[in-house]
């Protein structure tokens, strides 16, 4: 089942498949953006691995969204996703990937904000997971302004990586009882809410 479309003060963000691999591919070929990650060697086997991770499939409610500003809904500025850690679990891993012209606007953390507030009151999760470089320090800034903390380490896409979590009780502190984000869902979905996210 695909995710629901979640809404913000400036965002819409809509089930990412398998049509907006092309666009994905092309932030992950700018090497700005690439600063922090792997290099690619064969494009066309990263293409068919890309294409199954965002594909899933993943329980109800996990997975990609496209993100875009609502004024000019058709420009593709990035993804977000909620999925199991590294595709494998069994942690949840929120994550994101903006093209290079979107950073510095605040839009990673807005669009994460919404996702991380579905994962806690629609999903019912009790823990969120993210990883990142230990150099990535605009990375970790997001992740701090979400909320998650970095406690240990995890293993995941082949590396062993610093984690940063959140937890129920701090996000319903913190987040919970003011969540921002709209959510458009079915009336099946909406029946398996855990906790209501208006």
């Amino acid at each position: 089942m695909p995710v629901p479309v979640l809404r913000t003060a400036r965002l819409v963000l809509t089930p990412l498949g398998s049509e907006g691999v092309e666009a994905c591919m092309a932030i992950d070929a700018d090497p700005r953006v690439r600063r922090y990650l792997d290099p690619v060697a064969d494009w066309g086997a990263y293409r068919t691995r890309l294409r199954r991770f965002v594909t899933g499939p993943y329980d109800e409610g996990l997975g990609f969204w496209s993100i875009a500003e609502r004024r000019v809904p058709d420009r593709f500025l990035g993804w977000v996703m909620l999925i199991p850690l590294g595709g494998k679990g069994p942690a949840i891993e929120i994550g994101y990937r903006l093209r290079f012209e979107a950073w510095g606007r605040g839009i990673a953390t807005e669009a994460a904000s919404a996702v991380r507030d579905h994962g806690f009151a629609t999903v019912g999760l009790d823990e969120l997971v993210a990883v990142t470089h230990l150099d990535n320090a605009g990375s970790q800034r997001v992740l701090n302004k979400l909320g998650l903390k970095q406690n240990g380490t995890v293993d995941a896409y082949d590396q062993t990586l610093p984690a940063f979590r959140l937890g129920r009780p701090e996000w319903m502190v913190r987040f919970g009882a003011s969540g921002e984000a709209s959510t458009s869902m079915t009336q099946a979905t909406q029946q398996k809410r855990v906790v209501g996210a208006d």
